[in-house]
């Protein structure tokens, strides 16, 4: 159960990372690649998974349970399918003149702000509960799959697989990781 617990935490942050690093790519070539854009799309996503954690300790009790997590990840994964197209749809409206630009780019960034939030969450369930020696190990787990993420993404995803690819992958991992947490409730 213990093992369990680190390997979710590895996903969910190791997934989280790659769709945050997938949809900074998708905004560089959709609003055009600057550094600027990279450090707003990251700030926006570091501050967003502390502020779903941070509300995590204003949930009732009831809804603290791994059964929930599980939840919200089900609902997540079906979610996520559907982003290609809400790409597809908020491009062809700016094509067609139906968004302007400003709003444009605040369409783009919802998507972001969700994942985000929803990964925000993952770590403050899986401490639940758990002493705090744990604690401190599933932080770690979470750390290390961010960083393999961030190495992964340049190195084998976008090389290899290009974006679509690397989101159908990373989808079917956030699937199997939904399946272990399964496990769990």
């Amino acid at each position: 159960m213990k093992k369990r617990r680190f390997l979710l935490s590895f996903l969910f942050s190791f997934n989280g990372m790659m769709y945050e690093l997938m949809l900074s790519q998708n905004l560089s070539a959709a609003l055009g690649g600057t550094l600027l854009r990279y450090f707003i799309t990251i700030g926006l996503f570091t501050l967003c998974l502390g502020s779903s954690a941070l509300a995590f300790d204003y949930f009732p009790e009831k809804f603290k349970s791994v059964s929930y997590l599980y939840r919200i990840n089900l609902f997540f994964v079906v979610g996520l399918l559907f982003l290609p197209i809400y790409f597809f749809s908020a491009e062809l409206m700016l094509g067609k003149n139906i968004l302007s630009y400003t709003v444009f780019q605040y369409v783009y960034h919802a998507p972001l702000v969700v994942i985000a939030l929803v990964t925000g969450f993952e770590i403050p369930y899986l401490f639940h509960g758990q002493p705090d020696d744990r604690k401190s190990q599933i932080l770690a787990f979470d750390y290390v799959g961010m960083f393999l993420a961030c190495l992964a993404f340049p190195l084998l995803f976008i090389e290899n697989l290009g974006l679509f690819g690397s989101f159908v992958f990373i989808l079917a991992l956030q699937g199997v990781t939904v399946w272990l947490l399964k496990a769990l409730v």
